[in-house]
């Protein structure tokens, strides 16, 4: 068997292969497909030239081929680093420049290939020998033929190293992909650097036709096991800044000392200034901030450009993978629409509070005065009158009541003490009203007291002024937490008051009559409750609410 001329098969099979799966990533749109295709070709040429040449033992035209080898060579490596540039998603550093850039030194080496014997900066004593029956060429390399070499050899390094990348990423999607890629491609490279550095048997014999062969395999098993450009990392790395960009939320990260590193867009748009501009100036010369310390709570600030503006502002660390910080997020979510409604909500609710208490206090007081002066119709309608002033007072207080909860603390506290407060409380006001109880001595929560309170209250209240006896309360431990169970045997919620507390919504058709069942969804959901409703055929409510221990130190002492 002749090894040579089946060597000479062997490459031109490589060739084949390669321009075949070259072919099938040119009709791909995706990501890196271009340079997927041009690699291909360039393996392909290479390939097939050199296997050319394995059969002319004529030195003078044996060397003919070493142009559209070294063609090869110059479209294959630099084609390799942009595709792994657009592959891994960074296809954002492409530009025209940046391509003319990295064909320069293979364009280079082309013309001295040409002009080779005017200079022999590539090589010397150009000779053929017959070796294993086939036709090797030698010779003695010259400068720029270690230029040629090392410069490739650093372009498929980066490649492989911004591959290797998903290799070594947790959880990755793309790691299988990477595997064969960085496997094709370090085959070709070993198998070059033989030829390159003329070593092993037959040093001047190139096996690298060969190792593009198994480099075809591999990638054409990326392509067709794996998905090559069905699933593409670029969709991770791309998508993550299209996210960042689009969120409509201005994102600057910034160093440990405040300077700025990368604004997104938004970010520019609310700062008025580009990220190369900014870069390196500190964020508070943009900002009415001093510190960006993640430990700060959000904070306000107004910004004026043609309007003025509200953003809070939030800070978080960003760590290596030892935990140390190298520096800060900050974002500024743009809060304006969020600040003017609270605004308006204190005022109307300072001045319907305050003036409708004042103001109902007044009415109340004619309204008795008029009640205990006439009779008849008279002093029905100013008892009505009376009723509805107390009823409005009533929601007055209850608003007050939200508020207060909405606004408080947390902390740790005894759920039955509560319980049984409350129960006093209403005992005292309405002393002809009667409930069995069953409540726990001692169940600690974590949360906002006055939350638990108002559900407490609410449910309770509601069942005296709506229900009828038997009234049960209990209030028990469960796994972790506590649940409060209030029962009536009256008419039952009206459904669309339920809604209340199964949706926490309401229709402009359709709504609670007052704010005691939005006080006890409001608290149940400030505390991280469930609320379950029972309403049997027979009547009355069974209204359940199930609470979380809340944070850790629940079981301290209070």
């Amino acid at each position: 068997m002749n090894v040579g001329l089946v060597y000479v098969a062997l490459a031109f099979a490589s060739g084949l292969t390669t321009l075949a799966i070259g072919g099938y990533a040119a009709r791909r749109d995706k990501p890196g497909a271009t340079y997927f295709a041009a690699m291909m070709a360039g393996a392909s040429l290479w390939s097939l030239a050199y296997a050319v040449s394995l059969l002319i033992s004529d030195p003078g035209v044996h060397v003919l081929f070493e142009l559209p080898v070294e063609v090869g060579k110059a479209v294959l490596v630099p084609s390799w680093f942009l595709f792994a540039l657009a592959y891994t998603g960074r296809g954002g550093y492409i530009s025209r420049k940046l391509i003319a850039g990295v064909f320069v030194l293979p364009a280079a080496t082309m013309g001295l290939i040409v002009t080779n014997d005017a200079h022999h900066l590539l090589w010397r004593d150009y000779q053929v020998t017959e070796q294993l029956g086939i036709a090797i060429s030698w010779y003695d390399p010259g400068v720029w033929h270690w230029i040629h070499v090392g410069y490739g050899w650093i372009l498929v390094g980066v490649g492989v190293a911004l591959i290797f990348e998903l290799v070594l990423s947790r959880g990755s999607l793309y790691r299988d992909q990477a595997v064969a890629l960085v496997v094709g491609t370090l085959v070709a490279t070993v198998t070059q650097g033989k030829a390159a550095l003329f070593v092993g048997p037959y040093p001047g014999l190139d096996l690298t036709p060969v190792g593009l062969g198994v480099t075809g395999v591999s990638f054409g098993y990326a392509l067709f096991r794996y998905r090559l450009f069905g699933v593409s990392p670029a969709v991770s790395r791309l998508g993550t800044q299209a996210a960042v960009d689009d969120v409509g939320v201005a994102v600057a990260i910034v160093s440990r000392n405040g300077e700025v590193a990368e604004l997104n867009a938004a970010a520019e748009s609310v700062l008025g200034v580009d990220t190369a501009t900014a870069l390196g100036e500190p964020l508070g010369s943009f900002l009415p901030i001093e510190r960006f310390d993640p430990a700060d709570p959000p904070r306000t600030i107004e910004l004026t450009d043609g309007e003025r503006r509200t953003y809070e502002v939030t800070t978080s660390t960003v760590a290596d993978q030892h935990g140390d910080p190298l520096g800060y997020t900050v974002v500024l979510s743009d809060v304006t629409v969020r600040e003017r409604q609270r605004q308006r909500v204190e005022v109307l609710n300072r001045v319907l509070r305050h003036n409708l208490r004042n103001d109902l206090t007044v009415v109340l007081g004619y309204a008795e005065t008029l009640a205990d002066r006439h009779d008849g119709e008279d002093q029905r309608m100013a008892e009505l009158i009376a009723a509805n002033a107390r009823s409005l007072t009533d929601l007055g207080e209850n608003a007050r009541e939200v508020e207060a909860f909405l606004e408080a603390e947390e902390t740790t506290f005894d759920a039955a003490a509560i319980t049984r407060s409350v129960l006093a409380d209403l005992a005292a006001d309405a002393p002809e009203a009667a409930a069995e109880t069953d409540i726990a001595d001692s169940i600690r929560l974590h949360g906002v007291d006055r939350a638990f309170e108002a559900v407490v209250e609410n449910l309770v209240e509601n069942a005296i002024d709506h229900g009828a006896e038997p009234i049960t309360i209990s209030l028990t431990p469960t796994d972790g937490g506590a649940r409060l169970v209030v029962q009536d045997s009256g008419p039952g919620i009206p459904e669309h008051e339920l809604a209340v507390l199964r949706s926490g919504g309401e229709t402009a058709l359709e709504h609670g009559s007052g704010l005691g069942l939005w006080a006890v969804y409001w608290g149940a959901t400030l505390l991280g409750a469930t609320i379950d409703i029972e309403t049997p055929e027979e009547g009355g409510t069974e209204v359940a609410v199930t609470f979380p221990a809340g944070s850790p130190d629940a079981s301290a002492e209070p």
